[in-house]
């Protein structure tokens, strides 16, 4: 019997799986996926992960969909993102994603510790969705109008440019924020077990309890942790989750 190769030539065949040079995860085309979700380098320092083609959501009469194929999504613990303090003293944020990039973002996530009543930032043109996480929940004065939030409630979108001040109900709460700027988009308490359809171009899973997300062209279940976002930069046709936690969309969804 004789060899078709040598050892040599064989290693020169070899083909290195897409991602595994960077230990990020693979997109079409070999490049590597920078979906702008937050987390920390080998050094302590936190990337700025961009995307490999600009995300464009403004313009777009129709989200592009994926009916069976299932694209890549990338996941970030809450605990494994620095907490950044407020200005004003009053609390904490964690920025879980940034899309498409921090300095320009069009749909960002983050989850907020409240520590003391205060003014929050104004963020003219950007329609915020605000969610209790965990505590007895806040009171939201907006331009003047109270909008009482707890645990347990329906997420509130209102203005980002309002005059809005928080006071805290009964002690600190964690929230969860989603801010769009030129998109719609959309954040919906998760039914345990039940399909969900996006019907927007990108969507995100933040889980408030352990559980398994199903996704449509995926025959076995994927873990979800707690207090972790899952994002998808193609969202899937539909996705079911058998835990707790709220549905993100951005990119199409009409807000109200």
């Amino acid at each position: 019997m004789r060899y078709a190769a040598s050892i040599s030539q064989l290693r020169q065949l070899s083909v290195v799986p897409r991602g595994a040079r960077t230990g990020c995860g693979p997109t079409t085309g070999g490049e590597v996926e920078r979906s702008g979700m937050a987390g920390s380098g080998s050094d302590g320092s936190v990337p700025d992960f961009r995307p490999s083609r600009p995300a464009s959501f403004a313009g777009s009469k129709q989200p592009g969909r994926y009916k069976t194929i299932v694209q890549p999504s990338s996941t970030v613990r809450t605990a494994d993102v620095p907490a950044q303090p407020w200005l004003n003293g009053g609390g904490v944020t964690r920025e879980l994603l940034a899309r498409p990039d921090r300095d320009g973002w069009q749909v960002r996530v983050s989850v907020a510790d409240v520590e003391a009543d205060g003014p929050f930032s104004a963020f003219s043109g950007v329609v915020r969705w605000f969610a209790v996480l965990d505590g007895a929940g806040v009171v939201l004065t907006i331009d003047g109008h109270e909008r009482r939030c707890a645990s347990g409630g329906a997420a509130l979108a209102f203005a980002g440019g309002a005059v809005t001040r928080c006071r805290l109900i009964d002690g600190p709460t964690r929230d969860l924020n989603l801010m769009l700027r030129g998109v719609h988009g959309a954040l919906r308490r998760v039914v345990a077990g039940a399909s969900w359809r996006p019907q927007a171009r990108e969507c995100g899973l933040y889980a408030t309890a352990a559980g398994s997300c199903r996704s449509v062209g995926r025959v076995e279940p994927e873990p979800m942790p707690a207090h972790a976002l899952r994002w998808w930069p193609a969202a899937p046709d539909a996705l079911a989750f058998d835990g707790a936690g709220w549905w993100l969309s951005a990119g199409a969804e009409p807000a109200p």
